[in-house]
This record gives C-alpha cells, sequence and structure tokens, in this order.
C-alpha cells in the first residue's frame, strides 16, 4: 500500500512539473510569434509609408510639369510663340544661382582682429580673424535663412572659396584685407541673432577672443551678382529627368 502511494506521488510531482514546463514552454513561443508578427506589420507598414511618400513627390513633380506647359500653352495662343517665357525662366534661374544683383532687407557684419592684450603663453593666432571663422558666419547666416550672401563684396555661391591668404583671404580667386564685411539678406532679426545672440560662433569669437565683430540691420542691403563668369564643370554632370 505504501509503495503504491509513494508511485502516485513520484507519478503526480513528475505530471505537474513537466505541465509546467509546457505552459512555460507555450508562453515563450507566444511571446516569440508576437514579437516577430509585430516586427513584420511595422515592416510592412514603414514599406507602405514609403511608397506613399514616393507617390506623393511624384503627384507635385507632375503637377508642376503640367503648370509648366499650361504656361507654354497660354503664351502661345497670346503671342504665338514660347520665347518670353524661356527668357523669364533664365532669369529667374540666374536670380537663384547668384547671377543677378539682388536687394532686400537684412544685416551687415564687420569682422576685424582683436584688440586686446593677450598674455605671455597666449597664442597670437587666436586673437586674429581666420578663413574658417568667416566661413563659420556665413554658414551661421546660410542655416538662419539668408538668401543672398556677399563677403566684401564678393557674391558667395555653392562654389565659392573662402581661404586664409597671410592677414587676408581670398574668395572668388580676389583677395581682400581686414575689415571682413559680411552682407546677407533675409529676415533681419533671425539673422541679427544667428550671428550674436550668446552660444553662437560670432558670441564666442567676441566673448572669448575680443573679435570685433558688429552688426548692423539694414532695411534695404544691395549684393552684386557673382561677376567672375559661369562657372564649368569637369566631373559634375547633371542627371536628365526620369533617370
Amino acid at each position: 500500500m505504501k509503495k503504491k502511494t509513494k508511485q502516485n506521488i513520484i507519478l503526480f510531482l513528475m505530471s505537474f512539473i513537466l505541465g509546467i514546463l509546457l505552459i512555460v514552454n507555450i508562453n515563450q513561443d507566444a511571446d516569440k510569434y508576437r514579437e516577430v508578427s509585430l516586427k513584420s506589420v511595422q515592416m510592412i507598414r514603414n514599406e507602405i509609408g514609403n511608397y506613399e511618400k514616393e507617390i506623393s513627390d511624384l503627384s507635385k513633380f507632375i503637377e508642376e510639369k503640367n503648370k509648366e506647359i499650361q504656361k507654354y500653352e497660354t503664351s502661345i495662343k497670346e503671342e504665338g510663340n514660347i520665347i518670353e517665357v524661356i527668357k523669364d525662366e533664365i532669369e529667374d534661374i540666374k536670380f537663384i544661382a547668384g547671377f543677378k544683383d539682388t536687394q532686400g532687407p537684412g544685416i551687415i557684419v564687420t569682422i576685424s582682429d582683436s584688440e586686446s592684450d593677450f598674455e605671455y603663453g597666449e597664442n597670437i593666432s587666436d586673437f586674429l580673424v581666420h578663413d574658417i571663422d568667416v566661413q563659420r558666419l556665413v554658414n551661421d547666416l546660410k542655416i538662419a535663412g539668408a538668401e543672398a550672401i556677399s563677403v566684401s563684396g564678393q557674391r558667395v555661391l555653392s562654389t565659392s572659396e573662402i581661404e586664409c591668404n597671410g592677414p587676408t583671404i581670398k574668395i572668388n580667386d580676389r583677395t581682400y584685407p581686414i575689415p571682413f564685411v559680411i552682407k546677407a539678406i533675409g529676415d533681419p532679426k533671425v539673422l541679427n541673432a544667428a550671428v550674436s545672440a550668446p552660444g553662437t560662433y560670432g558670441f564666442k569669437l567676441k566673448d572669448i577672443y575680443g573679435i570685433r565683430i558688429k552688426s548692423n540691420i539694414s532695411n534695404f542691403l544691395y549684393i552684386p551678382k557673382y561677376n567672375k563668369g559661369y562657372i564649368s564643370f569637369r566631373y559634375a554632370k547633371p542627371v536628365k529627368e526620369g533617370e
């Protein structure tokens, strides 16, 4: 009788342990399948989102081209040719590229070397204006939304170099001494904050190294066009639409 009871207890314990193991295994498998399923759903959602964006971009592109076609058709009906439309487009492109004189509100930033007395052991180079300083200020103005920029009268394009040349800087292959004058057309308050607000690069130059930076807001600025001639490209080539 005791032997049979002992066997029943052992059998019960083994069954109980086996049941626990089965439940744990089922729960683990369920979690694993649920995780894979959620990832798959998310991947499909992302893919659908990418397709929707692509379709939206293509729709905008088609809409823009339809507007251009309508403009050409209107010009042909009214004037019998599209020469004037093409001329207007060329002028717009030249304006955007920087090959047209530009005017508007903005700021004038004047930069000169520091006049502070420096102590023994300090690097005098830190108290001078370098090409990288001018470049950083120009970049900050671009980020702040400047629509046209010139440095010492030279229009800044995407291909313009700002290069250190001793106590001077070279831009568009022309050399200029201090003070360097940056003109930027855009929202005057935003542009001014981009070079003078605490934490900006311009503020650090002035506050730490004593670089003389003065910015003035102007309701009317004139920035000349890029006048070095048209730019030639050796390596970059345009991509035709549809490629």
